[in-house]
């Protein structure tokens, strides 16, 4: 019998190493600051974002948090010099611009993170099929799919349909992140739901045993 060996959120290696984290902000210096406007986007609601903090602090294990970051000039550099294997996008570049695909794997980026959007969450997201695209690209580039998808009380109905979506894509890692009203949006799960919602993510896992299913928010 062959083993399987499931794929993991490789960010979260971060979290695990013999030193303290911090997650750093960069940001692009032109407005508006993303391609996109997501609703509760929690960069641009942040003290960090307020005050564009702009220094890396010596000896902590660096996690880097900003808008898109494959519109920063220096995003490359950016990875390397934070010994990042994983990147966060919300898609919309490597669809317009496939050939970064050569400079992502150059700069050690061995997980894409894409966010994910069914339009069924009351958020307003990157159009969808930039998403999907997008997560095609990833799979054909042999790169590992991370997709993550904002949980509300509106689309938890169909956690099945949504996770049976992303398998199809090739997602190796599937996250949910309870959405949290820091501005604006749709109402967010309660603790009634959440408990529905991790009886039926362990159903789903049995469902899908080679794909890993994880939470947060």
């Amino acid at each position: 019998m062959t083993s399987f060996t499931l794929v993991r959120p490789r960010y979260r290696d971060k979290f695990v190493q013999r030193k303290p984290t911090v997650v750093y902000m960069f940001l692009p210096k032109t407005e508006p600051p993303c391609n996109s406007s997501c609703t509760g986007c929690f960069v641009l609601a942040s003290e960090s974002y307020k005050r564009r903090a702009s220094r890396q602090k010596a000896g902590f294990s660096v996690l880097e948090s900003t808008t898109e970051i494959l519109m920063l000039r220096r995003w490359a550099e950016i990875s390397r010099c934070t010994n990042s294997t994983s990147l966060c996008t919300n898609g919309r570049i490597l669809v317009e611009k496939p050939g970064l695909f050569r400079d992502i794997q150059n700069a050690g980026i061995l997980q894409i993170a894409l966010t994910a959007n069914f339009e069924n969450s009351g958020i307003r997201l990157t159009e969808p099929r930039f998403f999907a695209d997008a997560a095609r690209i990833v799979k054909a580039a042999g790169m590992e799919l991370m997709l993550r998808i904002t949980l509300t009380k509106q689309n938890l109905p169909m956690i099945s349909e949504m996770v049976d979506a992303c398998v199809l894509l090739g997602a190796d890692v599937i996250q949910f992140l309870r959405f949290m009203p820091l501005e604006r949006g749709p109402t967010t799960i309660n603790e009634r739901d959440a408990a529905l919602f991790f009886g039926k993510l362990e159903e789903l896992r049995s469902r899908y045993p080679n794909v890993y299913l994880s939470a947060g928010g």
